[in-house]
């Protein structure tokens, strides 16, 4: 389903009870940012796959760093991943290691980093 979440500036709480999704948001910026899929093996991730096979299940994530937007969407098809990351001015990367190298390049930290530091669940 198709879903927009806006965050502003600052510290955001996730909020809600459990299994309304608090932590499918973190696991979608997870993927979007870094490529890694946290439901890799489950159930869940099975789903999706199959999900991805029949509609464009997709992850787009819109963020702004340093007064430059971008936006990066990878998708849910298996065996045939989809990564592309376009800039406000114009510039775009597509291929998921050009795309996440980038990305750590232009945040200035690793997916290590992002993985384990700046997203975190509860």
């Amino acid at each position: 389903r198709e879903r927009t979440f806006e965050f502003t500036d600052g510290l955001t709480a996730i909020l809600g009870s459990n299994g309304s999704g608090k932590s499918t948001i973190l696991q979608a910026i997870r993927f979007a940012l870094t490529g890694v899929n946290s439901n890799a093996g489950t159930k869940a991730h099975n789903v999706n796959v199959h999900a991805g096979k029949k509609a464009a299940a997709y992850v787009s994530l819109v963020f702004e760093h340093a007064g430059t937007e971008a936006t990066v969407t990878r998708h849910l098809q298996h065996g045939k991943p989809s990564v592309l990351l376009e800039f406000a001015h114009g510039n775009a990367v597509d291929g998921d290691a050009a795309v996440t190298a980038k990305i750590e390049e232009f945040l200035g930290v690793s997916t290590e980093i992002l993985n384990d530091i700046v997203i975190v669940g509860q």
